[in-house]
């Protein structure tokens, strides 16, 4: 196929506002992810209306609504975007010349684990660098930018490779001093000390209760923590027992500062897993990482 100046393509910048808008509803939400003005947006979303020759979306007080033609083209550009931006992050991972890799990581894991462990890394292969995003709580698979993802997952999914790198569960732990403010011990201890629940685990008190067949422990009610660092810093500072996974509480266990509390785990479907995107795997520096990675999960 010949290419010139002439051909019919819309705006990049044009597409990326459709399909934003498109998932977004509104125009006011899209120019918030886009760090655009809300006039700019909808001078990009009439531009395009303007090129292809029809109205893509219907207009109903401020919300927007796909047409059924522009239904279809979100669909097809939303892919073609996607293969884009594949083919460019694949093209900039496919020499080890001063390569770019990014993994996204649980914000705690990458602090607690990761981060300590890549300047290891960087020693053995200063040819390669290393970007680390996190993200908190459940993300869109669809939408993920980086190379390599670090996350708790029961499952794979389409278009990624999986490795398990530890196991999802976690013992119940806290400081030694408030340990040593009851006489009692292992689950007697769970029955009088204070709770520390975290909102981004599923189950946590209630499914180890379960576990450990004791009809008299309850979850009792208290403070709640949306990441894991905010439940361990809670936990070492004496407020309460948290469960923790092994990576995050492993140092502090190790170094006095925490105890367990009970020697069974909390065990849970799900893994701590390495996700690498399909068409990333085989570049070189993907590569090394990947199996750095998983020789260095001793955890």
């Amino acid at each position: 196929m010949k290419y010139s100046l002439g051909r019919h393509l819309p705006s990049t910048i044009n597409l990326i506002a459709l399909v934003t808008v498109a998932r977004t509803g509104n125009v006011t939400r899209a120019a918030q992810e886009l760090f655009l003005t809300q006039s700019a947006v909808s001078r990009q979303i009439k531009d395009l209306e303007e090129f292809v020759g029809r109205a893509l979306f219907k207009r109903n007080r401020g919300e927007l609504s796909l047409t059924p033609e522009g239904r279809r083209y979100v669909e097809q550009i939303e892919a073609l975007l996607n293969q884009i931006e594949e083919a460019t992050l694949g093209l900039s991972t496919s020499t080890d010349t001063n390569a770019h890799v990014t993994v996204s990581s649980q914000a705690t894991l990458a602090v607690k684990w990761l981060l300590p462990r890549l300047a290891d890394f960087g020693k053995q292969h200063p040819d390669i660098i290393i970007d680390v995003e996190t993200h908190v709580g459940q993300i869109d698979m669809k939408r993920v930018h980086a190379d390599m993802l670090i996350i708790f997952r029961e499952h794979a999914e389409p278009g990624w490779t999986l490795d398990r790198l530890a196991s999802g569960g976690g013992y119940p732990v806290c400081a030694p001093s408030l340990l040593e403010t009851t006489d009692k011990r292992g689950i007697a201890a769970l029955a009088v000390l204070p709770l520390l629940h975290q909102r981004s685990s599923t189950g946590g008190w209630v499914e180890y209760f379960e576990s450990l067949a004791q009809p008299d422990l309850r979850a009792r009610p208290g403070p709640t923590y949306s990441l894991l660092t905010m439940g361990l810093q809670a936990a070492l500072a004496g407020m309460g027992i948290a469960i923790l996974p092994d990576f995050v509480v492993q140092e502090d266990l190790n170094a006095g500062r925490l105890v367990k509390v009970h020697d069974v785990p909390l065990v849970k479907r799900g893994s701590y897993v390495l996700m690498i995107k399909e068409y990333a795997r085989g570049a070189p520096a993907i590569e090394r990482l990947r199996e750095w990675l998983l020789a260095a999960t001793a955890l």
